[in-house]
C-alpha cells in the first residue's frame, strides 16, 4: 500500500496507494522506460514473476460416520495480475502521479509488487525486490 519513488539510489518521496480487487495477488512486475521514437516519449519493457496467495482454507466437510476426522480442504490459490492488470489495480493520488512524471527519463523502473521492499534496500542502495 506504499508507493516509493527514489533516483540515484536515494529515496526522493514516498505516498500511500490502494489496489482494486485487495485481496488478488499482485505478482511482482518490473517496467523499464526504454528511448521512444522521439526524445519526449518512451517505451516500456517489462519483466514479470508471478506470484501466487492461498485464500483461507476451508474445514473438510465432516460425513456423519467419521465426524472424528476433522480436515482441512487444500488452500484455493489465485494467480497473480498480468502486468497490465497490475498497472490498472494501482490507484496512485494525481499529485504523485505529476511528481513522477517530472522525474520520468530513460532508464527508469516502476516496480508493482505484493512483496514490498527487500531488507536490503537502503542508503545507497537500488531498489530491491525479493521475488520468492
Amino acid at each position: 500500500g506504499k508507493l516509493f519513488v527514489r533516483k540515484g539510489f536515494e529515496p526522493v518521496f514516498n505516498v500511500p496507494v490502494t489496489f482494486e480487487q485487495p485481496e488478488r495477488p499482485l505478482g511482482t512486475h518490473v517496467f523499464t522506460a526504454l528511448p521512444g521514437k522521439d526524445e519526449s516519449s518512451f517505451r516500456w519493457n517489462v519483466a514479470s514473476f508471478p506470484g501466487f496467495a492461498p485464500t483461507a482454507r476451508k474445514p473438510a466437510k465432516v460425513g456423519k460416520h467419521d465426524k472424528a476426522a476433522k480436515q482441512e480442504q487444500p488452500a484455493v490459490v489465485l494467480p497473480s495480475s498480468t502486468a497490465s492488470e497490475a498497472l490498472q489495480r494501482v490507484v496512485i493520488p494525481p499529485e504523485a502521479v505529476e511528481q513522477i512524471s517530472q522525474l520520468m527519463t530513460t532508464g527508469a523502473s516502476l516496480i508493482i509488487s505484493d512483496k514490498g521492499l527487500g531488507p536490503e534496500t537502503g542508503k545507497g542502495t537500488d531498489f530491491i525486490v525479493l521475488t520468492r
